[in-house]
C-alpha cells in the first residue's frame, strides 16, 4: 500500500470523545435538577434521578476505562 494511501486512511479515523467531554454532558444533565425546589419539582423527579445516576455511574466507568487504557497504551510504546 503507497504511503499516501496510509496517510488518508489514518487521516479518516476520528479519536475517541475525551474524558471532559463525558463529564459535561454529565453536567448538562444534571444541572436541570439544579432549578427544583421542594415545591415546585416534576412529577417524575425519582426517575429522573435515577436516570442521571445510571448515566453518571456509566460516565465514571467509561472515564476509568480510558485512562486505564491510556495508561496501558503508554506502557507498550
Amino acid at each position: 500500500m503507497p504511503c499516501s494511501e496510509l496517510q488518508s486512511t489514518s487521516a479518516a479515523v476520528s479519536s475517541p470523545p475525551s474524558p471532559s467531554a463525558a463529564a459535561s454532558a454529565l453536567k448538562a444533565e444534571r444541572s436541570s435538577a439544579a432549578t427544583w425546589t421542594a415545591d415546585d419539582h416534576p412529577g417524575d423527579w425519582r426517575e429522573q434521578q435515577q436516570r442521571w445516576d445510571r448515566l453518571h455511574y456509566a460516565g465514571v466507568a467509561i472515564i476509568v476505562a480510558a485512562s486505564v487504557l491510556t495508561l496501558v497504551a503508554a506502557s507498550v510504546i
